[in-house]
């Protein structure tokens, strides 16, 4: 038997043999064409089709389980695609040097993916990965060399690799890999998070020892210890067995709660609401018990557009499917916002030191009023088909509010002229997810018909920690109390005015926070449909006393580790 140790990266247990990955893949063949300007239309082709296949992969993550910020990983290998500066570099070497296609691809890629490493900012440096994954795919339309590197696998293997790249979570076949190592990555890394977010365990960060590992030979991953076993024994492998019972276990109890009520044994009900980015998602969440659309992302209807900016009648069409999909549940659509991917809808945007702490959906729609009321009047002509609701992100003050409201009211004056049909019962809710909008909850609330929290930017704020940033995961290890403490002052400033409450992010799909929810009595919960079946078990299970210690135990920072 042998062991090695490496850092799990997504939970769960297999077993499987050993699937390497030959250390360095074979680059592309270098050689001079005769009519650049042909070799550079056949460069721009294949470019714009790894682009639609990678929007198509986003969709496919989704659809296979994968949360909605492991899958924009997929979004953000298209836009490096669409780079100016890449683009022209590709260009040149065409047209200058007179290279093919491929070589130039892979040359720029390289090239873009070393500068990237260089920078020192842990954020950008982990688009470096991207850059070669995105490359790779152009390069492999260009030689026609897509294939299966499966597919004379007749068993489940374990897919072992130099660098886990999320093409490799997403093209695998799911039914021959049962789990992945990798001899460098981190847990941050976009394959770790999208491989996490689909159940499939992950050890990385292996280093020296992945030189010494065995193909062909059986191997057991923990990707809840880093621990990695090749040649095991009988104590082993039967250790192994009864955590993957229990895994087995787990998963069908939580397929029978999916049409029970969610309700505390206490009888404190929370409304389970679904995440999702396509209108196509709204289905999958409401078979997965969701109880509405809590947040529906627009950007990615941006992103997939053949135009700059979606046309009225593109938008409006999404927002009446994703309606008329949630079955008479509401649908409430965030505002465009873009994070750190604005300057792609806002080009005049240009560069920003910090983009997390740069200009957001408000400031940006205040430079552009033309995308905001589209936008607007979209959501408006699609509210007849059902309940929808409107969502403002990252706002600060009471004048952006009104702000809103004055476009709001301008695209209903507009539709009613056109004699369009608008619903009379339009809501507007804010997302508060900065601790200058949660520490005057109680003025915005007056201004709005309810909130969300946003949770995963507000411990970035609160903590001043990167969410992005490698070396700042230990402040994301556990829930934080003094978030969890900022929700509970939200919650209750808003409850005094009657405006409902619900949370996204990362701590809304967390099943140890379920009782500290319950208890401070928030009203919805807003997660990645596959996360829904999980929580609403959590909360079924729980009675007031023990949503009181729960709650008690998660706003304690002695403790807060032991969640």
């Amino acid at each position: 038997m042998i062991t090695f140790q490496g850092i799990g990266a997504s939970f769960g247990v297999a077993d499987g043999t050993l699937f390497l990955v030959a250390s360095k893949e074979k680059e592309p063949k270098r050689y001079e064409v005769n009519n650049p300007k042909d070799e550079w239309k056949r460069a721009n082709d294949a470019i714009e089709k790894a682009k639609s296949e990678l929007f198509a992969m986003h969709n496919e993550a989704l659809v296979q389980g994968a949360d909605e910020d492991a899958a924009n990983v997929f979004d953000i290998q298209a836009m490096m695609l669409s780079d100016p500066d890449f683009l022209e570099t590709i260009k040149a070497l065409i047209e200058t040097d007179k290279l093919c296609a491929e070589y130039a691809v892979h040359k720029t890629s390289i090239s873009f993916s070393e500068q990237l490493k260089l920078i020192d900012d842990d954020y950008m440096q982990k688009r470096a990965d991207d850059v070669l994954d995105a490359s790779k795919r152009v390069c492999d339309i260009l030689t026609k060399s897509q294939s299966d590197m499966l597919r004379h696998v007749k068993t489940r293997v374990v897919f072992a690799v130099d660098t886990l790249l999320p093409s490799h979570v997403m093209l695998l076949d799911k039914s021959k890999v049962c789990a992945f190592i990798a001899k460098h990555s981190s847990p941050g890394c976009h394959a770790a998070i999208l491989a996490r977010s689909m159940g499939l365990p992950v050890v990385c960060a292996l280093g020296a020892d992945f030189d010494k590992l065995i193909p062909d030979i059986r191997t057991l991953v923990d990707g809840d210890t880093g621990g990695v076993v090749q040649s095991p024994d009988v104590h082993t492998v039967s250790e192994f067995a009864a955590k993957m019972l229990n895994q087995v276990k787990a998963d069908h109890s939580l397929g029978s709660v999916r049409g029970l009520p969610c309700v505390t044994l206490g009888g404190n009900v929370i409304k389970l609401e679904a995440n999702i980015s396509m209108p196509s998602e709204a289905k999958k969440a409401m078979a997965n018990g969701a109880e509405g659309v809590g947040l529906f992302r627009s950007e990615l209807l941006y992103l997939t557009s053949p135009d700059a900016v979606p046309a009225e009648d593109a938008l409006y069409e999404a927002y009446r499917d994703a309606l008329l999909a949630a079955n008479k549940h509401h649908v409430y659509v965030r505002l465009l916002d873009g994070d750190e991917n604005k300057h792609l809808f806002y080009p005049d945007t240009g560069y920003e030191e910090n983009p997390a702490l740069g200009m957001h959906a408000v400031a940006l729609a205040q430079r552009h009023p033309d995308v905001l009321l589209t936008q607007l009047r979209a959501m408006m002509r699609a509210s007849v088909y059902g309940e929808l609701g409107i969502l403002v992100p990252m706002v600060t003050s009471v004048d952006e509010i009104r702000f809103i409201k004055e476009y709001i009211n301008t695209a209903h004056a507009q539709l009613i002229k056109e004699s369009y049909a608008v619903a009379a019962n339009l809501q507007l809710g804010i997302i508060i997810e900065t601790p200058a909008a949660a520490m005057i909850t109680d003025i915005l609330a007056s201004e709005v018909d309810f909130i969300t929290i946003g949770t995963n930017d507000l411990t970035q704020y609160m903590l001043a920690a990167d969410r992005q940033s490698d070396l700042m995961t230990n402040a994301y290890a556990a829930p934080s109390a003094a978030v969890l403490r900022m929700v509970a002052h939200i919650v209750s400033a808003a409850k005094v005015e009657g405006v409902p409450v619900s949370v996204c992010g990362e701590y809304a799909s967390m099943p140890q926070l379920a009782g500290y929810f319950a208890h401070i009595e928030v009203d919805a919960l807003s997660m990645s449909p596959s996360k829904i079946p999980a929580m609403k078990k959590a909360i079924r299970a729980l009675d007031a006393r023990m949503c009181k210690e729960e709650y008690e135990k998660a706003v304690q920072a002695s403790v807060i580790t032991k969640l």
